[in-house]
């Protein structure tokens, strides 16, 4: 299992501008700093109340790439909502069940929540390696907003 940990002061938990709401077990959050080109979706898995230095410890998993980090900062983690129509991201293409993770630039054309299970998914839109437009419904797992222009569009 591939996940992030977060460590962090009890006390910074508590008294930051983040709800404690936010930290418990199964909520969707998006990790992100002020530079960050994208907002990575993550699931909080677990909470520890203290580690061996006295703090408290967030597991989350990355919905895409499952990647792996040692340390985040409270402020780092951000409630997670659900995308607008119109909003640019990167979608993981890659066959449903598979390992492999395959990114592509993608607009999220609209969006909905299943009622019996309350899954976000994305009807998105993007070119394939045929240069041919897809309209696909992935789930939020595997789209991840961009947050900053690129460079050519400022």
């Amino acid at each position: 299992n591939n996940f992030f940990i977060v460590r962090s002061a009890l006390s910074t938990i508590n008294n930051s501008s983040s709800s404690p709401q936010l930290f418990k077990i199964g909520t969707i959050v998006e990790l992100y700093r002020d530079e960050s080109y994208f907002a990575t979706p993550a699931i909080i898995t677990s909470t520890t109340s203290n580690d061996s230095d006295g703090n408290s410890v967030i597991t989350m998993q990355n919905t895409i790439t499952g990647s792996t980090y040692s340390t985040i900062e409270t402020s780092y983690i951000h409630p997670y909502t659900q995308y607008t129509d119109g909003t640019r991201a990167s979608c993981n293409v890659s066959p449903p069940n598979s390992n492999e993770v395959y990114m592509t630039p993608c607009v999220v054309n609209t969006s909905f929540v299943r009622e019996n299970s309350g899954l976000i998914l994305y009807e998105v839109s993007y070119l394939n390696v045929e240069d041919s437009l897809v309209r696909e419904t992935l789930p939020f797992s595997r789209v991840q907003r961009r947050r900053q222009p690129l460079v050519t569009e400022l």
